[in-house]
């Protein structure tokens, strides 16, 4: 064989390696955006909750729990989506996500909000009215990986955190630290 023929052969090698990879990767991006929904079957959480009062020591305690049948998510076109689950006995949280296929098997899912501009304008009324400051800042940021699964479910994992800072009389700050799985399953 020539030195040609081998390049050659070697460039169409890499180039069909290429193609198979992008296209296993495209299969995941098409299954999960052909089902409208998506069933959240289990959902299971712990939640390490801190409060700040203005004590010596914060308040820190541990929760966790199971639930089945939590809600559903979607994965529309352009890497947008949207889920809507229950968590911690009766927080639904209901958000729109950015979602990445990074492989044929996983999916990086992530979300985020924060409320400042609605801090500063609590902050302004509240001087403009004649009363205490108070100020309430929220802040939210979840991150999430799906791992593909056989049979047309597959896992999520991943953590968040809920911050919430208040001025006022009583608390300062509370933490909310979540560790959650769920399963989903084609609806």
């Amino acid at each position: 064989m020539t030195m040609k023929f081998i390049k050659a052969l070697s460039v169409l090698f890499v180039m069909a390696l290429i193609l198979t990879s992008c296209s296993k990767e495209k299969r995941l991006e098409r299954e999960l955006r052909k089902q409208e929904n998506w069933n959240i079957e289990t959902l299971a959480w712990v939640k390490t909750t801190q409060v700040v009062d203005g004590e010596e020591f914060p308040e820190v305690s541990i929760t966790s729990g199971v639930s089945t049948d939590a809600g559903f998510i979607n994965f529309f076109k352009n890497d947008d989506g949207y889920y809507e689950y229950e968590l911690d006995n009766g927080i639904v949280r209901e958000k729109d996500f950015k979602w990445e296929v990074e492989d044929e098997n996983t999916v990086s899912i992530g979300d985020g909000e924060t409320s400042i501009l609605e801090g500063f304008a609590q902050i302004i009324n509240s001087g403009i009215n004649g009363e205490d400051p108070e100020f309430n800042l929220r802040t939210e940021a979840f991150a999430y990986e799906l791992t593909k699964g056989s049979g047309g479910t597959h896992t999520i994992e991943g953590a968040g955190v809920i911050q919430a800072f208040t001025v006022d009389d009583d608390i300062l700050s509370e933490n909310y630290t979540y560790v959650i799985t769920m399963t989903i399953k084609e609806d």
